[in-house]
């Protein structure tokens, strides 16, 4: 194999591409004169398999002191003891208590969490709409963030990342989920000891120039990839170099001097697997996954072997973007880069620290409160023996019993303890359940205290939402891919496609879900139950979405949907009526009809005119025809457009038993029209009444004739 730098610091040049020119951690783009943008690029930022092996190098050695660190975190994590047991013994202290009493580990067991319950109670995981004029919007909207959040939900392996995921970004700072393809949409999670970025990556994906991902494959999972070797082939992978990697898999080597174990190890102790040795556990292929940034803003995908650092994998161009490729979770802004957030285990190892050993001392001290001093020769004191008979106490001469007790006050330790304590929830934002001091507590001290610790939860807990948001809005892409590999996702879209087209999925799909953050925390919830009452039956607002609004958040979604009918809002019903009752006091007036609006709810409106026309208009067309035609005909033109209007917004609307009605009032308005114009020719020439009335039936009669229709006498339209 080619001789590799074993810390990857030398100059592109030397390794990489011979037209290069500069030095740094990838290639000059080499711009020159010509392409669509005026300007091209002839270098790849990443020239061959060993410029790529060097880089992923680099980027671990520069991670070995970070991961030290975590290493001792994770131990003060998995209780490690405050003091070492062979430093007590050679300096005469072996009587000391030294254990731990998990001062860090109860505190990350008490934040991370919260970020897996701030999920598990939304009521969806993406936010993602149609715009508002488009057909059925809602209901497509709805449809498709059930269908999304569902799925997820009950993938076996949600649970377990999103729990990684917090675990890992509250104790150490920052984290990463990244696909493999570009058709997977489920990620994996990368803890720090297996996600490497250059110093001075900021804290989103598209800033980062290149990313190295460590990744471990069963021999079986491998050969999945590259089982049919042509399309493999297609896809990128290297099959000759993927076969060799199978065939000589390997333990992972937990004491390999060319990687970090300083965490393994850490993981292994937890486990209480002392008894490893340099080869432990399954066999696997250890592989580096390499995603650099083109000039472009495209992303090049390389795997290299983890043992031989031959390429496994390259595929140019294989994401459009590196945010398509990797989500990044920060636990805190800090310097704005990622290696500058750090986590509770940075922030309080050494807090933590005095804490184990001011509890020891706690329990030393009452150990030794009221034993007696007793002062005699050095070399004797393997030969002391002291006797109790009866309630006599017997020492050997030579001794000298001192008056003096040893202090066995533990006051002054156990309000260190508390003091301590308050810093750390200070620092990591008041997690511990408090006491108020004082013989009386007022409520305007509990809900002052209980704002301050909402407060500083919630921006931990929205800063990792907005984030989360950013991980759903790539799943939900994949998700909805055509190419998409997974069953489970097919037949997610099969169902989503019966009610939308293939369009409107892929815009909902590509529609960032950033407003998943919405009254996800405890303050907005009682915001929204407190805005949703004092509104109650205001006609500004919307009296459904507002209860369903108030339900979710005190309770859930499952709930509101539960107990809510499926009725039309009643303030909605109030207006649109209010609205058609006035379009018919119009109509009335001036004889000509009102156009309707793309807004209208064409189904009460259309409701409403039928009750006015079977109860009102019919009954005066029998009484007197020649002064309620013109309304008539403007109330019918009316109902027609609202049926046209509805159709038009909506092409899937069913409005074929309202379309069918006013048809036939349509035809019976007309004959009474033409039979009323028959008894008017009539009288105007000097008929008698009857004779004229007789004449309008007859022209009736002889029109249906001439229309093929059947022989009817006029009625007022039914």
């Amino acid at each position: 194999m080619p001789d590799y730098d074993p810390v990857g610091m030398g100059t592109m040049t030397q390794i990489g591409d011979k037209g290069a020119s500069g030095i740094g951690i990838t290639n000059d783009p080499g711009l020159s004169r010509g392409g669509p943008k005026g300007y091209t690029s002839k270098n790849r930022a990443i020239s061959d398999a060993i410029q790529a092996a060097n880089i992923v190098r680099r980027l671990e050695y520069e991670n070995h002191d970070r991961n030290i660190k975590n290493a001792r975190i994770m131990a003060k994590y998995n209780s490690e003891r405050p003091y070492r047991p062979g430093e007590l013994h050679s300096e005469g202290l072996g009587w000391k208590a030294n254990f731990s009493t998990k001062p860090l580990a109860s505190l990350i067991d008490r934040v991370s969490p919260r970020f897996s319950n701030a999920l598990d109670s939304l009521k969806s995981f993406t936010s993602s709409a149609l715009p508002s004029d488009a057909p059925r919007a809602n209901e497509k909207a709805d449809a498709f963030q059930r269908e999304i959040t569902e799925t997820i939900r009950r993938n076996p392996e949600w649970r377990t990342l999103i729990g990684d995921i917090a675990q890992e970004n509250a104790l150490f700072g920052f984290t990463a989920a990244s696909w493999s393809t570009k058709w997977d949409w489920m990620p994996k999670h990368f803890r720090q000891d297996s996600f490497f970025v250059p110093t001075g990556t900021k804290q989103y994906p598209d800033n980062a120039q290149i990313v190295v991902l460590r990744e471990t494959f069963l021999p079986h999972e491998l050969f999945d990839m590259i089982e049919d070797p042509a399309s493999a082939e297609a896809a990128g992978w290297k099959v000759e170099a993927c076969v060799e990697a199978i065939n000589s898999a390997l333990p992972t080597q937990v004491r390999s001097k060319s990687t970090d174990w300083a965490r393994v190890y850490e993981d292994l102790s937890r486990e209480s697997s002392t008894a490893y040795s340099f080869y432990s556990g399954a066999k696997v292929v250890l592989s580096y996954s390499l995603l650099v940034r083109e000039y472009t803003g495209k992303v090049t995908h390389w795997r290299i072997d983890g043992r031989t650092y031959k390429p496994l994998f390259e595929r140019e161009d294989a994401f459009d973007s590196m945010r398509e490729a990797c989500v990044f979770f920060s636990f805190q802004h800090g310097n704005g880069t990622m290696h500058g957030s750090k986590g509770i285990g940075r922030e309080v190892y050494n807090l933590a620290s005095v804490l184990d050993r001011a509890r020891n001392e706690v329990v030393d001290r009452l150990h030794l409160s009221g034993k007696i001093i007793v002062q005699g020769n050095e070399r004797d004191v393997n030969r002391f023996r002291m006797s109790v008979l009866g309630g006599v106490i017997y020492i050997p001469s030579g001794y000298t019993i001192q008056e003096q007790r040893i202090d066995g006050d533990v006051e002054p330790f156990l309000n260190l303890d508390q003091y301590i304590q308050t810093l750390m929830d200070q620092i990591v934002g008041n997690v511990s359940p408090r006491h108020l001091e004082g013989e009386r507590v007022t409520k305007a001290q509990v809900d002052l205290f209980a704002a301050r610790e909402e407060e500083s939860k919630d921006v931990v807990l929205s800063r990792f939402l907005t984030q989360f948001s950013e991980l759903i809005t790539q799943m939900q892409r994949r998700m909805c891919d055509p190419e998409v590999v997974d069953q489970v996702c097919k037949d997610m879209q099969k169902r989503l496609l019966k009610i939308m087209s293939r369009e409107e999925l892929d815009k909902l799909a590509s529609t960032p879900s950033a407003d998943v953050v919405r009254d996800f925390t405890d303050i907005e919830r009682q915001q929204v139950a407190i805005i949703a009452t004092e509104n109650a039956g205001n006609p500004l607002y919307n009296q459904k979405e507002l209860q369903v609004r108030k339900l979710t958040a005190q309770v859930n979604a499952d709930f509101a949907k539960a107990v809510l009918l499926p009725d039309n809002d009643p303030t909605e019903i109030t207006e649109q009526v209010r609205l058609q009752k006035m379009e018919i006091m119009l109509m009335e007036q001036s004889g000509l009809p009102v156009e309707v609006s793309p807004r209208d709810n064409a189904v009460i409106h259309l409701d409403y005119i039928q009750g006015i026309w079977e109860n009102n208009v019919e009954p005066l067309l029998a009484e007197n025809p020649s002064e309620v035609i013109p309304v008539a005909s403007a109330m019918l033109k009316h109902a027609k457009d609202h049926v046209a209007m509805s159709v038009q917004v909506d092409k899937t609307a069913n409005m074929s038993g309202y379309a069918a009605f006013w048809h036939d009032k349509e035809i019976a308005l007309k004959r009474l029209v033409e039979h009323e114009q028959a008894i008017a020719e009539a009288a105007a020439a000097g008929a008698d009444p009857g004779l004229a009335a007789n004449a309008g039936a007859n022209a009736v009669v002889a029109q249906d004739a001439a229309a093929g229709l059947p022989p009817t006498a006029p009625q007022p339209p039914m």
